[in-house]
């Protein structure tokens, strides 16, 4: 009978499967790094989406209005467009200021510009502006 050494067992070592575990492990870390990340991402493209989109409701709530509304009349800065800020629910609290220029850039034009402030983020409260033209009298 010959006798060769130790038989070797089929299979890992201890320390195969830690650096295995560890290699894993890494990997993991980063995947759920990018994934937070991409939660805040989401956040906050979805503050700029209800932005936006209240910003084209009350523009095309101010562009619907006559031609010979009183509104058209002067210069209005910064004005409130609603009296509290509006709750989305999921979405945070939105304010929106509209300005109104008439006779800018031409007679019987008058510019309107809309800003959508809210949607609080990790990173800050988004604004959303838009501008637009309406024929007056």
């Amino acid at each position: 009978m010959k006798l060769d050494g130790p038989k070797r067992e089929a299979g890992f070592t201890l320390i195969e499967v830690l650096v295995a575990m560890t290699i894993l492990a890494v990997g993991l870390i980063a995947i759920s790094g990018m994934q937070v990340m991409a939660m805040r991402g989401n956040a906050t493209a979805n503050a700029l989406t209800v932005a936006t989109s209240l910003a084209e409701e009350v523009m095309e709530d101010i562009l619907r209005r006559k031609e010979d509304d009183v509104m058209f009349n002067s210069v209005q800065t910064d004005v409130p467009y609603w009296a509290v800020p509006r709750a989305i629910e999921g979405g945070g609290s939105y304010m929106a200021i509209f300005s109104v220029r008439p006779n800018t850039p031409l007679a019987n034009l008058a510019t309107i510009s809309i800003s959508v402030t809210g949607g609080e983020t990790r990173l800050g409260s988004r604004t959303v502006t838009l501008t637009s033209f309406k024929r007056v009298q």
